[in-house]
């Protein structure tokens, strides 16, 4: 297998290693005592495929399963670095799911997760410190979501603070005087595109989410500007009369 544009080892590791967008980032308990569980952060295996397309390219990793005993699953994930097929192993175990058909799954995303951990892909997520959060047993379900914190979060997922967010307020204020639209449901429209909670303002957008705002707000301002008609210059009065 050849390609003419394949990365470098070094960039291999570091597409593999990148710290998940926190909204990929899922919480389940891992014990629960009394009305609070030990959080324990995950992803689907659906995002780790997507790492994996990131890192190496489509067709730059493969996968073998095998079953072994107790219906759990062997995931040998094989990824194509520096010329050859890299190959690293590890066990799923099956879910407590009724469905035997869910189990089975449960125990192939669990592999290929936990083979991928083996190329560096969300190991950081082993190293997070442990959380004790409010948990409804009944519900299944944390009443207060944990919270990662600030090392795990991508810089481009934090919050763009006052300064960036003081831009894309100028911008949009530009943009409504020039289409006579009203400004606060046009500042609420946005936050609610970008999921920001009720209450919080523009200086909680994401920077990456704030670059692409100022990019549209950007084409925006200049495609009205084309639109606005062209004012005539007037020609300036010429001083006295030709004698």
């Amino acid at each position: 297998m050849t390609t003419t544009n394949e990365k470098s080892t070094q960039q291999i590791e570091e597409a593999l290693a990148r710290h998940f967008d926190p909204d990929e980032v899922k919480w389940k308990p891992q014990m629960v005592r009394g009305d609070k569980a030990l959080a324990i952060a995950y992803v689907d295996a659906r995002v780790i495929q997507d790492r994996l397309d990131d890192a190496v390219g489509i067709g730059g990793w493969k996968t073998d399963y095998l079953h072994v005993a107790n219906g759990s699953v062997e995931c040998r994930l094989s990824l194509w670095i520096n010329g050859q097929w890299v190959t690293k192993a590890d066990v799923g175990s099956t879910s407590e799911q009724p469905d035997e058909g869910d189990r089975v799954k449960a125990a192939y995303s669990d592999a290929l997760k936990r083979a991928a951990v083996a190329f560096g892909a969300g190991r950081y997520l082993y190293r997070l410190p442990q959380q004790w959060c409010p948990y409804d047993a009944k519900a299944r379900k944390f009443t207060n979501t944990p919270k990662l914190p600030q090392w795990a979060i991508p810089a481009d997922c934090k919050p763009c603070g006052p300064n960036i967010a003081g831009k894309v307020a100028a911008l949009i204020k530009v943009v409504c005087e020039r289409s006579n639209k009203d400004l606060k449901q046009a500042t609420d429209k946005l936050l609610e595109e970008y999921r920001i909670p009720v209450g919080k303002g523009l200086e909680t957008l994401r920077h990456r989410d704030a670059a692409e705002v100022l990019q549209r707000l950007g084409k925006a301002v200049e495609d009205l500007a084309r639109k606005e008609p062209v004012k005539p210059t007037q020609t300036p009065a010429i001083a006295g009369k030709a004698g």
